[in-house]
């Protein structure tokens, strides 16, 4: 933070009126530089702060559509899993039903068979 904070004169306690937003060092009434209702102890730091921000405000916005790309990609993944559960219990009910069938069909052949001796 030396790069862009100036080393203003440490006020004494009861001549601090405020902290530096971006380097927290205390300011007095003459040392402190406002911006946008934050105070900075140099126009560098001000400078500084809005390009952090402006950082942040970035990296924030790819966590969020990193977060969203995630949550899209589990229900994706549920969605899967349910179609994968539908298609294998309707397999299996469809095989049942096939058992089901040969047995009366097998039934009715033993039927007609003895009918006719």
């Amino acid at each position: 933070m030396s790069d862009f904070c100036i080393d203003p004169p440490v006020p004494k306690p009861e001549d601090t009126v405020a902290r530096c937003t971006l380097c927290s060092k205390p300011l007095s009434a003459e040392n402190i530089f406002q911006k946008e209702g934050s105070n900075f102890c140099s126009v560098s730091a001000a400078a500084q702060y809005e390009i952090q921000a402006d950082y942040r405000t970035t990296v924030d916005a790819r966590e969020r559509v990193r977060k969203r790309k995630a949550f899209v990609r589990k229900i994706m993944i549920l969605i899967v899993i349910g179609l994968l559960g539908a298609a294998a219990y309707y397999y299996s009910e469809q095989q049942k039903a096939l058992k089901k069938d040969k047995g009366k069909k097998k039934q009715k052949t033993e039927y007609i068979q003895t009918r006719l001796i």
